[in-house]
């Protein structure tokens, strides 16, 4: 078995940051921001079996106004496993974020977007050391969710794929 990890702490100074800021619907500028955090990632594989995941833990701030940063998750991450059966590969994947700041659509306020889960399932059936077909299933729960506030994200999606590898 293989296991692998990984931990990272950052620090982003950045200037003139451009933020959309929805009243005035133009693209401005945040003097300066600072976003510090960690990541870290772990992975394992066991034969044909693989697990991962990552999980990001952040403050996004606007160092003039002391806010968050809008559209920035505090935390967000992910977990997946997949099998190997044969020529088949199954994928299970969970991705999630924390709450985030936003303007409102209408009101023109600062509001906070609620934090998410969303489950996608994949399988892959290798036709050929370059060629692969597969399905892939988005939001397999159908969860109702914003990534910005007021504009719907896709629901249940079910997905063809086709795969030429060019190497």
């Amino acid at each position: 078995s293989d296991v692998c990890s990984s931990d990272l702490g950052f620090e982003n100074r950045i200037h003139d940051l451009i933020e959309y800021v929805a009243p005035t619907f133009k693209a401005t500028n945040v003097d300066e921001a600072l976003i510090r955090g960690a990541e870290f990632d772990w992975a394992a594989q066991w034969g044909d079996t693989r697990l991962s995941a990552s999980l990001t833990l952040q403050d996004p701030t606007d160092r003039t106004t002391g806010e968050l940063l809008l559209r920035r998750a505090r935390r967000f991450g992910s977990i997946e496993a997949s099998q190997r059966l044969g020529a088949w590969r199954f994928t299970l994947q969970a991705l999630a974020s924390g709450p985030r700041d936003d303007i409102h659509i209408t009101q023109f306020n600062r509001v906070q977007v609620g934090g998410y889960t969303v489950v996608n399932a994949m399988a892959d059936y290798r036709i050929s050391a370059r060629q692969s077909v597969g399905v892939r299933v988005d939001n397999l729960l159908d969860k109702d969710y914003e990534i910005v506030q007021g504009y719907n994200v896709q629901r249940f999606a079910v997905l063809a794929t086709w795969r030429y590898d060019m190497e």
